[in-house]
C-alpha cells in the first residue's frame, strides 16, 4: 500500500524563512502560495503541466513555465511556454520556445533569460 501525504505536515516556525511559499506539483496544471500555517492563500490553473517551479515576482505577479506538448519528444526538463500571471488569473506576458529547457529567471531589468537545449 502506497499513501500519498498531502499539504504541510510539519513547519520548525523557528527555522523557517517567514514569509509565503509557491510551489507546483508535477501532474496538475497549477501552481500554489501557501501561507506558513500551510493554507492555501492563492492558486492559478495554467493551460499546461508546470515545470519544476515558478516566482512571485516583486509586482505580486507569478512567472512560470509550462510543458507543452508541442516541439520535439523525449527531452528531459522540457518546458516549451513561459507565462507572466497577473493576481486575477489573466496572463499579462508569455514567451513560447518549444526548445526552452527547464530553467528560467526574470532580471531585474524585466527581461527574462531561459536554458534552450
Amino acid at each position: 500500500m502506497y499513501i500519498q501525504k498531502t499539504g504541510l505536515t510539519i513547519c520548525d516556525h523557528d527555522r523557517a524563512t517567514p514569509g509565503y511559499r509557491i510551489f507546483s506539483t508535477f501532474g496538475l496544471p497549477e501552481v500554489r502560495v501557501i501561507n506558513m500555517a500551510g493554507k492555501v492563500v492563492h492558486s492559478w490553473e495554467l493551460p499546461y503541466e508546470p515545470g519544476n517551479y515558478g516566482y512571485l515576482l516583486p509586482n505580486g505577479n507569478m512567472l512560470s513555465a509550462c510543458r507543452t506538448p508541442d516541439g520535439p519528444k523525449g527531452l528531459p526538463a522540457k518546458g516549451g511556454l513561459i507565462q507572466e500571471w497577473d493576481w486575477d488569473g489573466n496572463v499579462v506576458w508569455e514567451f513560447q520556445d518549444d526548445m526552452q529547457h527547464h530553467d528560467f529567471r526574470r532580471c531585474k531589468n524585466g527581461n527574462t533569460l531561459y536554458v534552450r537545449w
